[in-house]
This record gives structure tokens, C-alpha cells and sequence, in this order.
């Protein structure tokens, strides 16, 4: 698991573990930094592997950690080249000026022999002697302002609020690199994140103690480890010694690719708390909640009992029988059908179209696509595909989003005429009013609560008044409904309001709910024929 850092002297190269290395050269606090009461971190800082994924609770160390690792590659390889990456620009600074910055220059021997005046040294970038350079950035929705740099590491940090498809790009920069190191640690938040996915794709080793009392042999990862004055066994609740009795053990079987590499978990039990931080944790771990107890504690994912729909009840409302493959099936020629579009931008979110059939009190979907790769994200490539789709499968009408799709509605409208089909195309947008739906005539569309008109969708899915296609065609799609979750407003204008979020892409279910809303409208519209008004 272990790399040596090869450091060159008069007599001969001496080879040197890393975390050797980090504990003879830095200081901290105008002292010299030691692994002493951290055992845990040694196998951390001496893994070689090219991939790492670290899953921490709340001040771990980490920080700490992702510093003296980077400025130890810049110093002990020349012209080593790593990136830094957070979701905002705050957490990019507060790290380098609360952690990096005086590491570099509290250092005597980093501070002599590495930094000079006349090279870059700011918050956002730090140049070395030897050559090396680390580059300080943010990126949450766009990876525009980091592109065009070539580095050796790239190093995500907060990675559970980090996009994956901005990750994709940024990690372009890696190409050239002869190293190809990727770094990603962070506090996990439910099963289904980002890290939390991550983590499950690498080695999961997790630090395991062994009680003294019944021989119990656990990872620090339930409440029931949490004492009144330590880490205590989850069995007979006899006192646990992490640092002493603790080892790393894989989890993932041996037969597991790991395409992540190796994977850490950090529980805060883990850490040689003073007695009065125990203490305020054990009040804590009485009071809190029990998410912020598993991900801020623990450091483990938790699914909190606030979902809408369940993976079952979407499975319990699919067609075995139905497959998209019958690209507009004979039996609903000439019926009602309608079309919803919701526009997407291709990072966190894809335009996503749906196609559905009233049938009685129940409602039908016949066909669903996703716009993705670098083709279908081009905005006329969308236009002219839905406009088609629109023709083959008649339908009567076509609701989408106002508001980043509204150019696209035009545009879609236009290609339509030219075809020479023109079933009207509806606009809605979300507003924070109770009304589910309210036509707004000085707008020319029609305004709708988001929370209520997700809460309907939800509530026809659990009455299995949705008929969706057969599951292993469908699980895309569904994978949109899921995760979508329910929150509520602290803030003091709005304490105790819920409202639906999501932490992945919720495409799908806007699609959905566009395609049901149209055909409400044009089935019990108070208009009657006259739609004109109503469209673009």
C-alpha cells in the first residue's frame, strides 16, 4: 500500500515513507506535526493508490491531512503540479489561508528552501522553487474557470456537493499526467450522493476496534459507540481504545473492481477528544437528530424517513408487459396523447421528454428519452428530435417549462409549423402561491405550486394511478423520481414550510408532471377549444 518519497542527498537517495516524511518536516502550531495520536492517518498518507476516497465526519483532520499531502508532493517531487477543488469560493479560501498558507510558511525548512518572493503566492495559487505549483479553485455548477490547467492531482474536497459531471471535465486536466492522482473526501449526507456512491465503488476500508471486555470486533459507525466519556463497544458498552487496538480492514470483497481505488472512513470516535468535547458529543449524540448524528458523528450516510415514493412503489407502478421499444404502439393511435418536455442544460440536469395517455382515472406513459451525450445536448439537435416525436406520435398537446426553456419552446414551435403540425404548446411555471394551477393571461402562462403539484404526483404514484414502462427499461427515469426528497425552510421568513429538493438530477418527474398537467388543462380547461391564448 505504501510509496516511498525518494529525497536526494550527497551520499544516496534515501527512501522515506510519507507520512515519515510529513511528520520530519512540518510544523503546526510552532510545533512539529505527529501521527502520534492520529495511528489511523499513516496508512492514509503512505496509500500510493492512484484513485482515494475518504468519508469523514465533521472535523477529522482532513483538512490538515489534504494540506500536508499536497504541499509534501510539491516538495518532493519538482515541477509536480496539483489542483484543489471545492464547491465555493469561501471553502477554496478558507482552507488556503487558514491551512495551507501557514503550513507553507510556518515551516522553517518549506519556508527556506521552497518559497521566494518573486513567484506567485495568493490564495487561489502558490508556486515553488523546485517548480511545482498548487492551484486553489472552486467549481459547484460550471468547471469554465478551471479549464485549460495541466495537473499531476487532482484533490476534491466537500465532494459530496460537487456535480459528477462537472468532476468529468475537471478531471481532463489529468490527460498528460504520469501520476493521475484523484483525491476525494467529504461528509457524506444520504446513500444515494455523490461521495456516498464513491465511497461503495472503492475498497471501504473501515477502522475496526476490538473491545477488551467481549472481543467484539466493529467499525466506530453506530450511536451506540458514543459514550458519556468515549467510544464504547456497540455490544456490552465496555470502554474501546482506538488508537491503540484499532486496524484498518477492507470491506468490499476481494472480488470487487474498486474502480475508486482505496477508500477511508473517519469516524469523529476515532479522534483523541479532550474530555470535554466528549462530553458536549454525548449531549449531542442525546439530542440531535439522528442524520446529523450518523453524517456529522459517524461519518456515515443516512436516509432519512422523508422520501416520497419508494423504490418499490415506482417498481409497483411498471408495465412488465410494456416495453418503449414499441416506438408509438398501434393500440393508442388516434387517442388522446400528450407530451411533456422539461429543458435541461447538460451539467446537472437534461432536457427530458414523456409521453402519456389518459386511461380513465389512471394515466399511461408511453415513452420517455433522455437527452445526453455531446450530440443531444445541442439545443437544435433537441428541437428538431422532440419536434418529430411530437409528429409520429400526434399529440395533442406539448407542456413545458418557462423560464431556461422558453427560447426552446419557440424554437420548437417554429420547427413545428414548418412541418405543418401545430398542437399547442403550454408553458408553466413555478411560484411559491398555494394554487396547484392558475392561468396568468398578461404572461400567457400558466403558474403552479411546485410543492402541490409534486405532492399530487407522488400521492397518484403511491394509488398506483400511474402506469409507467417495465422497470429495466424504465430505472433511468425512475432514478430521477427518487431523488427527489422533502425539506423544510428554517430561515425566519419561512420556518416550518416543507418543500420538495433534490440533491441528483429530477428531470424525469418534471417531464412527467408537464405531461399530466397539459393534458389536464386541454381535457377539463374552462377554455374550451379556444387554446390560442394558452400557447406560444
Amino acid at each position: 500500500m505504501s510509496a516511498p518519497i525518494v529525497i536526494p542527498t550527497r551520499d544516496a537517495p534515501l527512501k522515506i515513507k510519507p507520512s515519515e516524511y510529513v511528520q520530519s518536516i512540518f510544523m503546526f502550531e510552532g510545533k512539529p506535526y505527529s501521527l502520534a495520536r492520529y495511528p489511523f492517518y499513516r496508512d492514509i498518507y503512505d496509500c500510493d493508490a492512484r484513485r482515494q476516497v475518504l468519508m469523514t465526519g465533521r472535523q477529522c483532520a482532513k483538512s490538515t491531512y489534504k494540506s500536508c499531502r499536497q504541499v509534501a508532493f510539491a516538495t518532493a517531487l519538482p515541477g509536480f503540479r496539483s489542483a484543489y477543488f471545492t464547491p465555493t469560493r469561501s471553502q477554496t479560501s478558507d482552507f488556503s489561508n487558514m491551512r495551507l498558507q501557514p503550513l507553507i510558511y510556518n515551516t522553517p525548512l518549506v519556508r527556506k528552501f521552497f518559497t521566494d518572493r518573486r513567484l506567485v503566492s495568493n490564495v487561489f495559487n502558490q508556486r515553488f522553487t523546485n517548480g511545482s505549483q498548487l492551484m486553489l479553485r472552486y467549481a459547484f455548477l460550471t468547471a469554465d474557470r478551471v479549464r485549460g490547467i495541466t495537473t499531476d492531482l487532482n484533490d476534491y474536497d466537500e465532494y459530496q456537493d460537487l456535480i459528477e459531471e462537472v468532476v468529468k471535465i475537471l478531471d481532463q486536466s489529468l490527460t498528460t499526467s504520469q501520476y493521475y492522482y484523484q483525491h476525494k473526501a467529504g461528509t457524506p449526507k444520504r446513500m444515494n450522493n455523490s461521495l456516498s456512491r464513491a465511497f461503495m465503488k472503492s475498497t471501504m476500508n473501515f477502522w475496526f476496534v476490538k473491545c477488551r471486555a467481549c472481543n467484539h470486533d466493529h467499525p466506530l459507525i453506530s450511536p451506540a459507540n458514543i459514550g458519556p466519556n468515549g467510544p464504547v463497544c456497540a455490544k456490552c458498552s465496555g470502554t474501546l481504545y482506538p488508537a491503540v487496538d484499532g486496524r484498518w480492514i477492507r470491506t468490499a470483497p476481494l472480488s470487487a473492481s474498486c474502480t475508486e481505488g482505496e477508500g477511508f472512513h473517519i469516524s469523529k470516535l476515532m479522534l483523541p477528544l479532550s474530555e470535554p468535547a466528549m462530553a458536549d458529543l454525548w449531549i449531542h449524540a442525546r439530542s440531535d437528530p439522528a442524520y446529523i448524528i450518523m453524517n456529522e458523528i459517524l461519518g456515515m450516510p443516512f436516509e432519512r424517513n422523508d422520501c416520497p415514493i419508494t423504490e418499490p412503489e415506482v417498481q409497483a407502478c411498471c408495465d412488465p408487459n410494456y416495453s418503449m421499444d414499441q416506438f408509438v404502439p398501434k393500440k393508442y393511435k388516434g387517442q388522446n396523447l400528450f407530451m411533456g418536455v422539461d429543458w435541461g442544460y447538460g451539467i446537472d440536469s437534461y432536457t427530458v421528454l414523456w409521453v402519456g395517455v389518459p386511461q380513465g382515472d389512471r394515466f399511461r406513459i408511453l415513452y420517455c428519452k433522455r437527452f445526453d451525450g455531446m450530440l443531444e445536448l445541442d439545443p437544435d439537435y433537441q428541437v428538431e428530435t422532440i419536434a418529430r416525436m411530437a409528429v409520429a406520435f400526434r399529440v395533442k398537446a406539448i407542456g413545458a417549462d418557462w423560464g431556461v426553456g422558453v427560447d426552446k419552446a419557440i424554437m420548437l414551435t417554429g420547427k413545428l409549423k414548418n412541418m405543418g403540425y401545430r398542437p399547442p404548446v403550454i408553458l408553466f411555471q413555478a411560484n411559491s402561491g398555494g394554487q396547484p394551477l392558475i392561468w396568468t393571461p398578461t404572461e400567457r402562462i400558466f403558474h403552479y405550486s411546485k410543492t402541490r403539484v409534486a405532492a399530487e404526483r407522488f400521492r397518484e404514484m403511491k394509488l398506483k394511478q400511474v402506469i409507467f414502462p417495465k422497470y429495466d427499461e424504465f430505472k433511468t427515469f425512475a432514478d430521477d423520481i427518487l431523488a427527489i426528497f422533502v425539506d423544510y425552510r428554517t430561515s425566519p421568513q419561512s420556518r416550518g414550510v416543507m418543500y420538495y429538493d433534490h440533491s441528483l438530477p429530477d428531470d424525469a418527474f418534471w417531464a412527467h408532471a408537464y405531461c399530466r398537467m397539459v393534458a389536464d388543462v386541454m381535457i377539463y380547461g374552462e377554455a374550451g377549444s379556444d387554446l390560442a391564448p394558452w400557447t406560444v
